[in-house]
């Protein structure tokens, strides 16, 4: 049996301001004060208080069974500095029960299965913006709003693992998590939007994951993830394209279904040091750009990327030499959908994109005593 409890605190301000450059006709936006130039100054005293209690009870040589719950207490106090009128304190507790069972198949088998529940309280901004009525051009006109539900979620996990003589490796599991009162930006207007929950999210898949000891201190390994991130309720969301209604099934922008890694790497020992060496690869599969909630657009294309590493180590002397991208490969990691203003028509939005950081070296030298 363990017990535990935890406390923390966390006292956060922020202040917003705007400049005006010298014979500008701009105006400053709704809620700036004209003489300090801030727009906003929030201070956010936030508690957090946790209990939780975990049992293993072996109901036999081969099969025990765990219990866990914890409880959650969270306080946030919004206090705006520059008008007390939008100040409040929002105050979420939640108990997250867990079950779990652990068995053993074989001597080199083992399976296991577990239920859960999760929880996370809304953030301060998500509180600050939180009004159809009120809606924020972000990150300005942040006040009191109706509060937020907290995110909870349930949790499902299947999986085994084996482990035969030799050092090598296989396990996998399959999961879900149905997510409720799930947090998203939704917009009320081409410049403005809110934060609401929207009852249901899923997250589901498979993961696999290997390795295999190789002769002459090889070792190869290698994993694979498939997710499906999909909203479970329609939503209209936060975007430059027209509209950006999500339906049940629709899959999560910037949530690649498929991910690969591979590696093999070797280590030599010679005298007092050892010699390390690991090629990796890792790759993802198409996703959808931000702001194509919908999945109406065509996605981002999927890529690969492979790195290269040596190292050197010995008492007091660690010496590695990566190079990041080997074969410079180029291609997109994020893409999102916004109005280009240098471009005409200034209302149709276009694709922009993050390309991914050119081939690099690093070489770092470590000394300790």
């Amino acid at each position: 049996l363990t017990v535990g409890a935890e406390l923390s605190r966390s006292d956060v301000h922020e202040t917003i301001s705007v400049q005006i450059p010298a014979g500008s006709a701009d105006t400053l936006p709704s809620g700036c004060d004209p003489r300090s130039l801030v727009c906003a100054h929030v201070r956010v005293p936030e508690s957090d208080a946790g209990l939780f209690a975990q049992a293993v009870l072996d109901l036999s040589r081969s099969t025990s069974l765990t219990a866990a719950l914890r409880g959650d207490w969270v306080r946030l106090p919004f206090e705006d500095l520059t008008e007390s009128a939008n100040s409040a304190t929002s105050t979420y507790t939640h108990l997250s029960p867990r079950v779990g069972a652990t068995f053993a198949i074989s001597g080199t088998v083992r399976g296991y299965a577990n239920v859960g529940g999760g929880f996370r309280a809304p953030a301060p901004v998500e509180l600050g913006c939180a009004s159809e009525a009120a809606p924020c051009s972000l990150p300005y006109a942040l006040g009191d709003d109706p509060p937020l539900a907290p995110v909870t979620l349930t949790s499902y996990e299947l999986g085994a693992d084996w482990e035969p003589l030799g050092g090598s490796t296989l396990e996998g599991s399959l999961f879900l998590s149905d997510v409720n009162n799930d947090i998203v930006f939704v917009a009320s207007t081409a410049t403005a939007g809110y934060f609401k929950n929207i009852p249901r999210t899923r997250r589901q898949g498979i993961e696999l994951a290997g390795s295999l000891a190789l002769p002459y201190g090889l070792r190869a390994s290698a994993s694979y993830t498939y997710l499906e991130a999909t909203y479970q309720s329609t939503v209209a969301l936060a975007s430059a394209l027209p509209t950006d209604t999500a339906k049940p099934g629709d899959a999560f922008p910037l949530s690649p279904r498929d991910r690969v890694t591979l590696s093999l790497a070797a280590t030599e020992v010679i005298g007092t040091g050892a010699i390390g060496a690991e090629v990796a690869m890792n790759a993802v599969s198409t996703q959808y750009l931000r702001g194509d909630d919908a999945n109406t657009e065509s996605p981002l294309p999927g890529y690969a990327v492979w790195r290269l590493r040596v190292s050197y180590q010995r008492p007091q002397l660690t010496v590695t030499a990566t190079a990041r991208n080997l074969f410079d490969r180029t291609f997109a990691s994020f893409g999102t959908y916004a109005v280009n203003p240098l471009d005409p028509p200034a209302d149709q939005p276009e694709r922009f994109y993050t390309p991914a950081a050119p081939r690099s070296f690093v070489l770092a030298v470590t000394l300790s005593r």
